[in-house]
């Protein structure tokens, strides 16, 4: 379909659809295969999809909501602190993650 990655996802049954445009969730809807919900609002993905990585290799999605950004950002630094008080280099404690 010519898409950056992120823009595949299941429902909770494990059924894969897609999300075009910016690859967010802006509407929700219907699984057609099981009639679960999915897509999501406000580019939050309804609780129970997940990203389907078999489908381009993605890990996350094409948008990634801004507070989860800085979630990821702040657990990081957190984690490069502790880890530089263990005597451990960033880029050994970054492969244990």
């Amino acid at each position: 379909m010519g898409m950056a990655q992120g823009h595949w996802f299941k429902c909770q049954n494990g059924h894969i659809y897609c999300i075009t445009e910016c690859g967010g969730a802006m509407e929700e809807s219907k699984c057609p295969e099981c009639g679960s919900r999915i897509g999501g609002h406000n580019h939050q993905l309804v609780a129970d999809n997940r990203v389907a990585g078999e489908m381009d290799g993605a890990r996350y999605a094409a948008i990634t909501p801004i507070w989860l950004t800085w979630q990821t950002l702040t657990l990081m630094t957190l984690c490069r602190v502790k880890f530089r008080n263990l005597g451990t280099s960033y880029k050994q404690a970054r492969r244990l993650l």
